[in-house]
């Protein structure tokens, strides 16, 4: 699953680059390990997560208590 992203008013050109640039290298790298890819808008899974109207850091503490191995990696906002 890959959240399905596109551009948000007020950012930035620079970071906008980088966000779209890290988006493709995900797909790339998804495509040449021949992984299925399903795109996913933001409503969608926050909505099965029960995440709708929640704190933007919600969604790491859920991916935390769903993946208890990852979370080191995930005990950083960076991370994400």
């Amino acid at each position: 699953m890959i959240e399905q992203v596109s551009a948000m008013p007020g950012q930035g050109v620079t970071s906008m680059f980088n966000f779209g640039q890290s988006y493709g290298i995900l797909k790339g790298i998804c495509s040449a390990m021949q992984l299925p890819m399903f795109f996913v808008r933001p409503a969608k899974w926050k909505k099965y997560f029960n995440l709708i109207n929640s704190q933007k850091d919600a969604s790491r503490t859920r991916a935390i208590e769903i993946f208890p191995y990852f979370s080191t990696q995930l005990s950083k906002k960076k991370r994400l």
